[in-house]
């Protein structure tokens, strides 16, 4: 009879599912590996994507100012009659 058809006592069945062969735990653990790998790679995409989006941002405050201060300056020299 294969072993998978054989009937065991509640005990040693949770001994024989929950250990498994060497090949499955082998298995397993490569699984693992290759999830935290992606996971982390994920992570540090995330990471770079908002650090990039950070600079986009300061990057448009600074013309936002830079066109602020035109605008005042412009005013300024309609003003003083100088524009």
């Amino acid at each position: 009879m294969p072993e998978s058809l054989k009937i065991y006592p509640v005990g040693q069945c949770l001994v024989r599912c929950h250990s498994g062969s060497l090949g499955d735990r082998t298995k397993i653990a490569t699984f693992d590996r290759m999830k935290h790998k992606v996971e982390r790679s994920e992570a540090v995409g995330q990471a770079k994507a908002a650090l990039a989006g950070e600079d986009i941002d300061d990057r448009f405050a600074k013309l936002e100012k830079e066109e602020e201060i035109e605008r005042m300056l412009a005013e300024i020299k309609q003003r003083r009659g100088t524009a």
